[in-house]
């Protein structure tokens, strides 16, 4: 099962450590990730790019995959699935919606003034599911 990147981050800065995020890209680099943090016994966040998502076919499929992942190679370590430079507020709604632990939203490409109504509240999706939610506005001096 997948934890809330929130309380895996909190966990790591009481405790200091730090936890790694490796951008996941097919199965086998969810198998990878999986089994290495498995083996180090260290949480882990699966990122998840644009150009992953249509290679994978969709942040659901994405999603299903590595809980399946998880199962079938006894992960037990605390995993975290992130949504790194969504684009859009419809890309970040549907990882919430798909299961995601976190987004990023990524608004460098909007015009200043556009960028704060396009950022997702961070928040609750609902009783089984809390995510955490980050921006990136980009270099306001050329604007």
């Amino acid at each position: 099962m997948l934890v809330s990147m929130k309380d895996m981050l909190q966990h790591a800065l009481r405790d200091g450590y730090a936890v790694g995020q490796f951008n996941i890209n097919n199965l086998e680099w969810v198998g990878a990730v999986l089994s290495t943090a498995q083996q180090c016994r260290s949480p882990v966040i699966l990122g998840v790019s644009g150009g992953t998502v249509k290679h994978m076919l969709g942040l659901k499929c994405i999603h299903d995959i590595v809980v399946n992942a998880m199962e079938y190679l006894h992960i037990d370590v605390p995993v975290a699935l992130h949504l790194d430079h969504g684009t859009t507020q419809e890309a970040c709604e549907a990882a919430i919606a798909a299961g995601f632990s976190s987004i990023m939203f990524d608004g460098s490409h909007l015009p200043f003034r556009e960028k704060p109504g396009h950022y997702p509240p961070p928040g609750d999706a609902g009783p089984q599911q809390r995510y955490l939610c980050g921006g990136r506005t980009g270099d306001h001096r050329r604007q």
